[in-house]
C-alpha cells in the first residue's frame, strides 16, 4: 500500500513539474488560429510538369562545370585587352544550356510547361497540421507552395485561395501569416489587395517586401564592388575550407596594406566594362521574373525599368504589373503596417546580421544576411557596415525612451518604421530555420501586439549560436566579419601567414 501511494505520488509530482515547465503544452493555452508559412525564391523545386523530371535546382556541379566552360584561360587574356565578345557568346551559350527551361516570356510566363514541384490541394483536411496539444505552430505549418517566379500580386490570389480554404476547412475565423524573404513580398501583395479581415497576426522575416539595394543596382547597370565587401561575403558564405581562409586572408592583406584601393579600381574597371554586359545577358533569365522586378527598390524602380528596357522586351502587361506592386505594394509598406496596428492586426518584422549582403552595390559592404540589407529588412534601421560599429559615443538617432542600440554597436533600431515591433537576429545568415520560427511562434500566437520589451527571452537584439537563439550580449557577441586594424609587426604577420595558407592549399589540391 506504501509503495503505490509512493508511485501515485511520485506521478503526480512528475505530473506538476511538467505542466509547471511547459505551460504551453496546457490545453488552454494552445493556439487554435492555423498558421500558413509563405516560402521565398527557390524553396520550391521546379520540375517538368509533363514528365515529373527536376528542373530546378540543378544538380551539384553542374553550374561550376558550365563556368569552366564559359571562361577559359585564352578568355582571361582578351578580357585584359578588351576583346570579351567571345566571353560573351560563351555565357549566353551556357545560361540557356543550364537554366534555359525555367526563362519565361515577356509576359513572365514560363516558356515551357514548368511548374512547382509541390502543390496543396485546397481541397485536404487543414486540421490535420493541428498538434493535439500544442495547436497550430510554425513546427508543422501549412506551406504557400508557389511557381517563385511569377510576381507576388498574382502570387497572392494562389495565397487567398488557400487562406479561404484552410478558413472553410478547420472553421477558424481567421489565419496567421509567416512569411520569408520573397514570400514577404507576396504576403505584403496579399495585405494589400485582400485586406486583412481573415488576418490575426503575421511576421514578415527577412524579408524582400521593401527591396533590395543590390537587385537595384544590377537592375540599373551600375553594378560596384570593393575589396572589403567581397572578403566578408566570401567569409560569412562559404565553408570554412583551406580555400575559404587563403581568400579572405589575402583580401584581409590587401585591405591592411591599402593595396585594395588599387585592387579597387582595377575591379571597378573591370566591372564598368564587362560585368553590367554580363549581367545583361545573365538577366535575360530572370528580367522577365515579377519576383525579381519585386527585389528593385522603390526608389530604384523608374531607373531600372528605363534601363532593362532599354534592350530587354517586357509586355505591357507584365509592366503593369510590376508598376502596381511598386506604387500600390512596396510603395505602402509603412502605411499598411500602420492599417495593421490600427486594425489590431498584430505582427512583427525579423531582420538578420551579421554579414555583409550581395557585395555589388555602390555602396559597398553594407550591413546584411549574405543576401538582403538589414536596413532593408526592418524598414530603416541605422545599420553601421559589416563588420564596423556605429563608433565609440554613437548616440540614439531617435530618443523615444527606450534603448534601441545593439550591445555590439552595429544597429540603432530607433530609425526603424516601427521600433517596438522590429527584432534582430546576428548571425542568422538568409535561411529560415527552427530557432527563428520559435521568434514567430512567440510574435504571432498572441491575442496582443508583442514588443520588444515584453519578455527577456526575446528581446530586441539576439544572437544564433551553435546551441540555438539568445539574448545578444556583449559578453556572447560573436561577428561573421571582424574587422581590425593591424600593427606594422601585426600586418607582416598576416602577410606570411598567406604563403602558409597558400602552400597548405596547394598540398591538399596534390592529395
Amino acid at each position: 500500500m506504501k509503495a503505490s501511494k509512493f508511485v501515485i505520488a511520485i506521478i503526480l509530482s512528475l505530473a506538476m513539474l511538467i505542466s509547471a515547465a511547459v505551460p504551453a503544452l496546457g490545453a488552454d493555452s494552445a493556439n487554435d488560429t492555423p498558421i500558413i508559412f509563405v516560402l521565398g525564391l527557390n524553396e520550391d523545386e521546379l520540375i517538368d510538369l509533363d514528365t515529373g523530371e527536376n528542373v530546378w535546382p540543378e544538380k551539384d556541379g553542374v553550374i561550376g562545370d558550365a563556368i569552366k566552360r564559359a571562361l577559359t584561360p585564352d578568355d582571361i587574356k582578351k578580357i585584359f585587352s578588351g576583346d570579351y565578345k567571345p566571353l560573351m557568346e560563351r555565357v549566353k551559350d551556357e545560361v540557356k544550356n543550364v537554366a534555359g527551361k525555367i526563362m519565361t516570356d515577356a509576359d513572365g510566363r514560363s516558356l515551357y510547361n514548368i511548374g512547382p514541384k509541390y502543390t496543396t490541394d485546397l481541397n485536404e483536411d487543414f486540421t490535420r497540421y493541428r498538434d493535439p496539444v500544442r495547436g497550430y505552430t510554425t513546427q508543422n505549418p501549412i506551406y504557400y507552395h508557389h511557381d517563385w517566379r511569377l510576381g507576388p500580386v498574382t502570387l497572392a490570389a494562389g495565397l487567398n485561395d488557400l487562406v479561404e480554404a484552410v478558413k472553410a476547412s478547420t472553421g477558424s475565423p481567421k489565419v496567421s501569416l509567416v512569411s520569408f524573404s520573397y514570400g514577404t513580398c507576396i504576403a505584403s501583395a496579399y495585405l494589400e489587395k485582400y485586406g486583412m479581415d481573415s488576418v490575426k497576426s503575421f511576421v514578415l522575416m527577412a524579408g524582400a517586401y521593401n527591396g533590395m539595394d543590390a537587385v537595384g543596382a544590377l537592375f540599373k547597370g551600375k553594378a560596384a564592388v570593393n575589396a572589403e565587401a567581397i572578403e566578408n561575403f566570401i567569409g560569412a558564405k562559404m565553408d570554412d575550407t583551406i580555400a575559404r581562409q587563403l581568400i579572405v586572408a589575402l583580401v584581409d592583406v590587401l585591405s591592411q596594406f591599402g593595396i585594395d584601393k588599387g585592387v579597387d579600381l582595377i575591379a571597378q574597371q573591370l566591372v564598368k566594362k564587362y560585368a553590367n554586359s554580363i549581367f545583361s545577358i545573365i538577366g535575360r533569365l530572370f528580367f522577365s521574373w515579377g519576383s525579381f522586378w519585386s527585389f528593385v527598390p522603390y526608389e530604384d524602380y523608374d531607373e531600372a525599368k528605363a534601363n532593362v528596357l532599354s534592350f530587354n522586351e517586357l509586355s505591357d502587361e507584365f509592366l503593369a504589373e510590376t508598376d502596381y506592386y511598386h506604387e500600390n505594394v512596396q510603395g505602402r509598406n509603412v502605411a499598411r503596417l500602420e492599417s495593421a496596428e490600427q486594425q489590431g492586426v498584430s505582427f512583427g518584422i525579423i531582420a538578420q546580421y551579421g554579414a555583409t549582403s550581395i557585395p555589388v552595390t555602390p555602396d559597398s559592404n553594407l550591413m546584411g544576411d549574405t543576401n538582403i540589407e538589414t536596413s532593408r529588412e526592418a524598414l530603416g534601421a541605422t545599420c553601421a557596415k559589416a563588420g564596423r560599429t556605429l563608433g565609440d559615443g554613437y548616440v540614439q538617432a531617435n530618443a523615444d525612451g527606450h534603448d534601441h542600440i545593439s550591445a555590439d554597436c552595429q544597429i540603432d533600431a530607433s530609425t526603424c518604421a516601427f521600433p517596438e515591433y522590429t527584432w534582430f537576429i546576428k548571425n542568422a545568415l538568409h535561411v529560415s530555420n527552427s530557432a527563428t520560427r520559435e521568434l514567430c511562434d512567440y510574435i504571432i500566437i498572441t491575442d496582443t501586439q508583442k514588443t520588444v520589451w515584453d519578455s527577456e527571452t526575446y528581446p530586441q537584439f539576439l544572437i544564433l549560436t551553435g546551441s540555438g537563439m539568445k539574448p545578444l550580449t556583449k559578453e556572447n557577441d560573436v561577428d561573421l566579419t571582424p574587422y581590425a586594424e593591424l600593427d606594422f609587426f601585426g600586418k607582416i604577420k598576416r602577410f606570411f601567414s598567406v604563403f602558409k595558407l597558400f602552400f597548405k592549399w596547394i598540398a591538399s589540391l596534390i592529395k
